[in-house]
């Protein structure tokens, strides 16, 4: 009886894995892009700033991930309840404070971007963003990640970027994202 027993646990443990995982293969997953430079004091980075602006790139109901810095948001300061008036989501471009602690306690949004995406190309009268053709906008403002303006020859194919976009479909302001994804 011993033998047999013994005999099952053998078989069991030697054979069986082998019979049901022969067939398993697991692919690789790509990783996100510009998803391995993210920093920020929700992973214990102090920063040297108590203020500042740029892009949501993730929100959630404790934390926000800013020009790729995750932070943690004061719970107690109302800023999930400004994160909800102000319907902040990836893809706006918001100012912030920061309290002692380096948690987001105030938020006021800049604008929300409309599209995000590759420069396929980019002339005097329109904008090619992964492949989507748009006219620019008479008056288009050009913009960093922090809202600061710059020029439009900063604008090159291949820069990854966010557009607002008027009622007709045109672009009013484009924003230079490079480095800062949207998740």
């Amino acid at each position: 009886m011993k033998t047999y027993i013994t005999f099952l646990l053998y078989f069991f443990l030697l054979l069986c894995p082998k019979a049901f995982c022969g067939n398993i293969f697991i692919e690789p997953i790509e990783p996100v892009p510009g998803f391995q430079n993210i920093g920020g004091p929700a992973f214990g980075e102090s920063m040297p700033f108590d203020t500042g602006k740029g892009l949501v790139q993730l929100v959630t109901s404790t934390r926000i991930m800013i020009n790729s810095n995750l932070y943690y948001i004061d719970q107690t300061s109302g800023c999930e309840q400004q994160i909800q008036i102000q319907n902040i989501q990836p893809a706006s471009v918001v100012s912030f404070e920061l309290n002692q602690r380096s948690q987001v306690k105030k938020l006021t949004l800049i604008t929300q971007l409309d599209q995000t995406g590759m420069l396929d190309r980019i002339d005097d009268k329109s904008v090619v963003c992964d492949d989507q053709y748009r006219k620019l906008y008479t008056w288009t403002t050009y913009h960093d990640v922090s809202g600061n303006l710059i020029s439009k020859s900063n604008f090159v194919k291949g820069n990854y970027i966010g557009m607002t976009l008027n009622k007709d479909g045109a672009a009013n302001s484009l924003w230079q994202l490079n480095g800062y994804y949207v998740y």
